[in-house]
């Protein structure tokens, strides 16, 4: 199991029902190619929290991502990236708080919360 979350790069409500409702519409929709503020926050965050791909052997158990390749979780209109259960009280927040400083809103399952980015 793992703590996902979806990230918009459009406008969303701040009600959380209508937000599924956007996710349930879109999820399916890849895209060819980021857009410049989604392309910006992968940079920053990966930064901070590396792919697994890109760790050592020994370093993979320290991962705050659950699976990897990182990019591969991008290549969606609307992106869903996962944390492994143990790194959510660490990473979760700075993730939230890039994210929207990027103009990128999160929708989060778990909390049934929308973070919503000021756009």
């Amino acid at each position: 199991m793992s703590y996902n979350i979806a990230l918009f790069d459009f406008p969303i409500p701040n009600d959380f029902e209508k937000v599924c409702e956007y996710f349930e519409k879109y999820e399916d929709e890849d895209i060819q190619e980021l857009s410049p503020s989604m392309l910006r926050f992968y940079q920053e965050i990966s930064h901070l929290y590396p792919c697994l791909c890109e760790l050592p052997d020994d370093e993979i158990d320290d991962s705050v991502w659950c699976d990897g390749p990182l990019i591969n979780n991008f290549m969606t209109k609307i992106p869903v990236i996962g944390f492994v259960y143990s790194k959510v009280d660490e990473a979760l927040p700075v993730v939230i708080k890039l994210a929207n400083k990027k103009g990128i809103s999160v929708l989060d399952w778990q909390q049934g919360t929308v973070f919503n980015a000021k756009q």
